[in-house]
């Protein structure tokens, strides 16, 4: 049969092939979609010969060419003649493949011979053939580049392996210029992420990297998880800041299930220091959690929980167990709000060479009345003037590097007000606060307060509190961002102290403290975090990031990053480079998806 058609000339094509690919398979029926603007059928060698605009689709992908053959083939429907192929619906596909044959295999798989890679029509790379695969068939990932510093470039690739419906894993290897290896293996299921790597140049690390969950019946649940970074080249083999900072490497597994008001949990934990070497012995043993709740209806809530870990192995013999109960009683008279909260916990720590131990209490009153106002639009302002006192003491610790302060005692009044469109969340919240603070004997007079001016086109934040008596201690962060996050913004941080102890601060400007001062927590120092977005489009992106420690006058890190997302999103693009501090050089990396 011929068609003269001067038109366009639509014509579905339904053939039945046997997929090489899975040998055991059944006859599939799938469908091809072709037009032209002349069709001649043989329906005896069963072949298709279009001439003129031939356009085919199959599934995600769309052939042009002037002069196709199509047969039926062993392994689908055979392309004769040359050609282009793009990888998405989409008329102006940044990303096209020339070649001199094609084959469609069901359902979504296309091997082209003789491709050549065309961005935006200009050719950068050939290649004697290409495989296109549906992301449930195994396959190869596309190379990634990267210039590590003063590791040098280094090139990978890989392949990703489907493990069901919704598990796959991603099998990546590269090599150093300089003679290293750097393999990494990402397992990601319907509840589970596992990322695991080793690096090797001239030094040696390995990092795992797991989070999981899973649930039993009827009331039961599984946690799983390991946060570990070992070997000589710890330090400085990865280019983020945070995981080297850690002290330690923690794993995780636990088993607890519910019959209420009880909650019963087992499991074991892992610990070992940070960058140990790679045949380093970890500490590890059993974790017991018992807890209960009972709620008081709308009066409050009664809560008690104990937990403990032994530990064996690497760092020695030790156990640690954790004590909490906690009363809240939340009783209304008119409007006025009251909250009387009560806590007593215990934490004890022992070793094969000592034990400390840390007992505290905390007396907890609130009570305020809110007032509310609507206008128009949706907006709403609500103020509650309150007052709150807390008392929080402890046994003095002989010595003990756990123990609490002897007493310390929060006296204060103050304001909490928000104006804004709650629906939108967007608006201004203030809180102040003004009193009495201290530990032991002295009470200082204290102020402190917070705002938070959060807008789309800008947001403005304060968090502070400083004594009134010229005391050396402050605690105080701010982050301005003007403009849109989705857009063009810019962002900064601050955030420092100077004091012996924050306890006071914190509770004084931000939230009441029931807890043990942590290492962190009491160093003095300023940091400045700065943010630049800038959305030069809906489709292109750029940013810079960096972090300085203004106490040391040196800078934390330094990044810039340039995006691109095609407007169909069949095409992104990402080219980044950074810097941070313990690292040598300059990271640069560029990375390429399609169809992301």
């Amino acid at each position: 049969m011929t068609s003269r058609a001067g038109c366009r000339l639509g014509v579905v094509l339904l053939l039945g092939a046997r997929s090489a690919l899975a040998a055991e398979a059944d006859p599939l029926e799938y469908r091809v979609d072709f037009s032209a603007g002349k069709v001649e059928l043989d329906p005896e060698l069963q072949t298709l010969k279009l001439e003129g605009d031939v356009e085919i689709r199959v599934g995600r992908y769309r052939l042009h060419s002037e002069r196709l053959v199509l047969r039926r083939g062993p392994s689908g429907v055979e392309a004769d003649g040359s050609g282009s192929v793009q990888l998405c619906p989409c008329d102006d596909s940044p990303v096209s493949l020339g070649f001199s044959s094609a084959l469609v295999a069901p359902p979504t798989d296309l091997l082209v011979r003789q491709p050549t890679v065309r961005v935006y029509g200009v050719p950068v790379l050939w290649a004697p053939a290409i495989w296109l695969r549906a992301p449930n068939r195994p396959g190869l990932l596309l190379p990634n580049l990267a210039y590590r510093g003063e590791d040098g470039l280094l090139l990978s690739t890989g392949v990703h392996l489907p493990l069901g419906q919704d598990a796959s894993v991603a099998l990546r290897a590269g090599g150093y210029l300089q003679g290293g290896v750097d393999a990494r293996v990402e397992l990601s299921t319907r509840t589970t992420s596992t990322r695991v790597r080793f690096d090797h140049l001239r030094q040696s690390l390995a990092t795992v990297d797991m989070r999981g969950y899973g649930r039993v019946a009827p009331s039961g649940a599984v946690t799983a998880s390991v946060d570990s970074l070992r070997g000589a080249r710890a330090a400085r083999g990865v280019t983020e800041v945070e995981p080297p900072a850690r002290r330690w490497d923690s794993a995780r597994l636990d088993a607890a299930t519910r019959a209420p008001p009880l909650t019963f949990g087992v499991g074991a934990v892992g610990l070992a220091p940070r960058g140990a070497a790679l045949t380093a012995p970890w500490s590890w043993g059993p974790r017991l959690v018992l807890g209960a709740d009972h709620p008081l209806g709308d009066a409050g809530e009664l809560s008690a929980g104990a937990a403990v870990l032994s530990l064996s192995g690497g760092e020695g013999e030790q156990m640690v167990s954790l004590q909490r109960a906690r009363l809240v009683v939340s009783p209304a008279v008119g409007v006025v709000r009251s909250e009387f909260e009560a806590t007593q916990g215990s934490l004890v720590q022992q070793t094969d060479r000592r034990a400390d131990s840390a007992l505290w209490a905390t007396l907890r009153a609130r009570s305020g009345v809110a007032l509310e106002r609507r206008f128009a639009g949706g907006l709403r302002h609500r103020v509650e003037p309150l007052l709150e006192a807390v008392w929080r003491g402890g046994p003095p610790g002989p010595g003990s590097p756990i123990a609490p302060p002897s007493a310390a005692v929060f006296a204060l009044a103050g304001v909490d007000s928000t104006l804004g469109r709650w629906s939108t969340g967007e608006g201004l919240t203030v809180r102040v606060r003004g009193g009495h603070a201290g530990a032991g004997e002295r009470l200082q007079p204290w102020v402190g307060g917070r705002a938070v001016a959060d807008f789309a086109q800008g947001a403005l934040g304060l968090d502070g509190s400083a004594p009134l008596d010229g005391h050396d201690a402050l605690h105080a962060q701010a982050l301005a961002r003007a403009g849109n996050e989705r857009g063009w913004h810019l962002t900064s941080r601050l955030a420092g102290r100077r004091a012996r102890s924050s306890a006071t601060g914190r509770a004084v400007a931000t939230q009441d403290w029931d807890g043990l001062e942590l290492g962190a927590l009491a160093r003095a120092g300023w940091s400045l975090g700065v943010d630049a977005g800038l959305g030069w489009t809906r489709w292109l992106a750029s940013s810079v990031t960096s972090d300085w420690d203004l106490q040391r006058r040196e800078y934390v890190s330094l990044g810039k990053a340039l995006g691109y997302r095609h407007p169909c999103d069949c095409l992104s693009a990402q080219a980044g480079v950074s810097r941070r501090i313990g690292r040598g050089g300059v990271d640069a990396v560029v990375t390429l998806d399609l169809l992301p």
